[in-house]
């Protein structure tokens, strides 16, 4: 048995052999899918891929056609199916799937639990196997896993999304954690109470830390036994915070409303509900000081930005794509940023889209060689881009599903007529000299200044017919 070997820098799965006990990788795993489940930015970069990968929906095509049958509905199983796909992808970098039956003539498949069955490696047959051989399960390889360097056992290392978000995810959970339980106990008054300094030798009493013990009508005395020694100081002031204390607890006690019910010669009394607010009762001889709200650091919304930032780029979704601009300090000059990021984001959807559609069309394709895949959907800068260079049958279809209207709505002939409009495109116009060629130089003669003032000067000169 392979001895298992633990690689802590990355925070990625050690992989035993294939026969080896795998329970710590489903621990793992385990982990891995609640934390998926519960946190809102990894749940928001899921959203957000499996919407964009959806944008092209699913239909069906034909062999050798290019473009797709919108009017021929496709089941919705098979958005389902996406949409369990890529959550797999996120958590465990590969789906695995198998077809379970048949539906109206449409083969029905599903995807299989990330935790439960994962994949790994064969050294037998040198290629990825499913670990759960009761089926006949199918691999969609995105993101295999790596394999380890640490020893010279054979060692796989898991390589997904939410491996990489792992630590920031804690991270950020720690943190909001952290605020909850802050606010929580600021959200309750709280006061700290102290011994009020009004307790002092005052006009020679004996209780000496009052001020105005005596009457007016009397000299103030002082008691010979009064400062007889420190022990009797001491004794006579702990004396005095002990009855003050009394007297409040009598206070309160005074204070709070009871009920009485009569129970055959007995009355009983007994306390009504608490008040909807709270009192602070501060005993006799002492003072309070407000607990005051623990403030934030100055840069915490910047680490909590920063930190949701890094979830979003370890399952592949920028921050632009959800329009955040990360860049405001250099706003000019962040097109380029923006449209880098965007063009790798569009990669990534790009590549799940290509992964999802060999699956979908290798358990669809049926006889008359038609299958079901995406079909192509221009966004709506592209399709603004394009609209010039496209045949208006394909312009027409693709305004229609970039806008989600019925293909019928559209007019081909009043298309083409804005498309010209907007880009001063004339074809009618068959003396319309075409952007791509030059004009000849004129042979019109250039008059200058001087040639002016003489044609102007002839022309007063010239008596009137």
């Amino acid at each position: 048995m392979a001895v298992r070997t633990q690689n802590t820098t990355g925070g990625l799965i050690p992989w035993d052999e294939l026969n080896a006990d795998t329970s710590h990788v489903h621990a793992k795993l385990e982990e891995l899918m609640c934390l998926f489940d519960e946190d809102p930015n990894q749940q928001l970069a899921f959203k957000t891929i499996v919407s964009e990968v959806l944008r092209c929906k699913l239909a069906w095509h034909v062999a050798q056609s290019e473009t797709a049958q919108d009017a021929i509905p496709v089941p919705d199983w098979w958005s389902t199916f996406v949409t369990d796909a890529i959550r797999s992808i996120l958590i465990n970098g590969n789906f695995i799937y198998r077809r379970c039956g048949t539906r109206a003539g449409v083969p029905v498949c599903i995807v299989a639990d990330p935790v439960s069955v994962f994949v790994t490696w064969c050294e037998k047959t040198n290629r990825y196997i499913p670990s759960c051989k009761k089926h006949r399960w199918k691999i969609g390889l995105v993101e295999p896993p790596h394999r380890g360097s640490a020893s010279r056992e054979p060692c796989f290392l898991l390589n997904s999304a939410a491996i990489r978000a792992n630590a920031a995810t804690l991270q950020l959970k720690t943190i909001i954690e952290n605020w909850v339980a802050r606010d929580i106990t600021n959200s309750s008054n709280s006061i700290y109470t102290a011994v009020s300094d009004d307790l002092r030798n005052q006009n020679g009493s004996d209780r000496q830390w009052f001020r105005n013990v005596n009457t007016t009508d009397h000299m103030p005395t002082r008691s010979s036994d009064i400062d007889t020694n420190f022990n009797t100081l001491v004794h006579r002031r702990a004396q005095t915070i002990q009855q003050l204390d009394a007297i409040t607890n009598e206070a309160r006690i005074r204070s709070t409303p009871h009920a009485q019910r009569h129970v055959g010669s007995l009355t009983i009394t007994t306390p009504d509900e608490p008040a909807a607010h709270k009192e602070h009762i501060v005993s006799d001889g002492r003072v309070y000081t407000e607990a005051r709200q623990l403030g934030s650091m100055a840069d915490s919304k910047m680490v909590i930005d920063e930190l949701k930032h890094s979830i979003l780029f370890a399952f592949g979704v920028p921050p632009q794509a959800l329009g955040r601009n990360i860049n405001s300090e250099r706003i000019a000059a962040s097109n380029r940023l923006t449209e880098m990021a965007i063009t790798t984001y569009t990669s990534f959807i790009n590549l799940l889209r290509v992964r999802l559609g060999d699956a979908i069309k290798s358990e669809t394709l049926s006889e008359t060689a038609s299958y079901i895949g995406f079909s192509v959907c221009l966004a709506q800068y592209e399709l603004e881009r394009l609209q010039p260079y496209l045949k208006d049958t394909i312009c027409k279809k693709m305004i229609a599903r970039c806008y989600e209207i019925p293909e019928s709505f559209l007019d081909s002939k009043k298309i083409r007529a804005v498309i010209e409009a907007e880009h001063g495109i004339n074809t009618d116009s068959p003396d319309q000299t075409p952007p791509s060629k030059k004009r000849k130089p004129s042979t019109e003669k250039a008059y200058t200044a001087e040639d002016a003032t003489r044609n102007l000067r002839n022309k007063a000169n010239k008596p009137a017919a």
